[in-house]
């Protein structure tokens, strides 16, 4: 397991990609956040791909923060 949060970067730098597309009013600038979110998300991907271990049936890549520490 790693401190870098790889699963939660995947999920939402396309999402902050697409709010940052939505703020553009220029087509063009808006095809190139999308082209620069798609590279991001897709580097971001790679170690998920390079890192998985087809012999393991256990889960991998898994985060687990608290979100309510008094609890």
């Amino acid at each position: 397991m790693t401190t870098y949060p790889l699963l939660t970067v995947t999920t939402f730098l396309p999402f902050l990609g697409a709010i940052l597309v939505l703020l553009l009013s220029s087509q063009r600038s808006a095809r190139w956040i999308a082209l620069l979110t798609t590279i991001a998300t897709l580097s971001a991907t790679a170690p998920l791909y390079w890192n998985f271990d087809k012999s393991s049936s256990n889960l991998q890549f898994v985060e687990s923060v608290e979100w309510i520490p008094a609890w």
